[in-house]
């Protein structure tokens, strides 16, 4: 039996949340977003009748997301942003509490800062596997690479996503200041 052919309409607006949060995790900033996500429409439109039914659809989108947004970067013009925080939310009675929210802040700039050291090939595989939930045999497909490289990608970048974490973490703590006792009674001879 023939497999029907995917459409347009079965691809978007369905997987379009999964696609503008790709493009966030591989560093596009806000204003370049809507623009990137346009591109990656345009070739997902080009390509949908190329699309091999074996493969997992979200890791072929993810593979355009890839290559979209890397020759996004790869233009002069580009700039690095790091994403903010909606106003909105913060404007909302239900906002964190200050602290919670630097707290939370700090540790989601540290997670990045650790994903931005990995390699382009090992932090892709790592965001596709522990980000977005592909499997390494749909990662393997989608980069066109073999299984135990995907694996061997997956190892090397946990463990230096995780040594780059405890070692930002020790400095972040080093740079604060050291805590001082409470004052209490005076101790003095008579």
């Amino acid at each position: 039996m023939p497999e029907a052919k995917l459409t347009f309409e079965d691809v978007f607006p369905s997987h379009d949340g999964f696609v503008r949060r790709a493009l966030k995790s591989l560093g596009l900033g806000r204003s370049d977003l809507d623009d990137v996500r346009q591109e990656v429409l345009l070739v997902v439109l080009r390509r949908l009748e190329s699309f091999d039914h074996e493969r997992e659809l979200g890791a072929w989108l993810y593979a355009i997301c890839l290559r979209v947004a890397a020759a996004h970067r790869r233009r002069a013009y580009v700039w690095r942003e790091l994403p903010m925080a909606d106003a909105r939310r913060a404007l909302q009675g239900s906002a964190p509490a200050p602290d919670e929210e630097a707290e939370r802040r700090r540790t989601l700039l540290e997670a990045y800062s650790a994903l931005q050291t990995l390699k382009e090939e090992h932090r892709v595989v790592f965001e596709m596997f522990e980000l977005e939930g592909a499997d390494c045999e749909g990662i393997s497909a989608a980069l066109s690479v073999p299984l135990g490289t995907v694996y061997s990608r997956l190892h090397y970048a946990r463990r230096h996503f995780a040594s780059r974490l405890r070692r930002l973490r020790f400095t972040t703590n080093a740079r604060e200041p050291p805590s001082r006792p409470r004052a209490g009674p005076s101790r003095r001879r008579r």
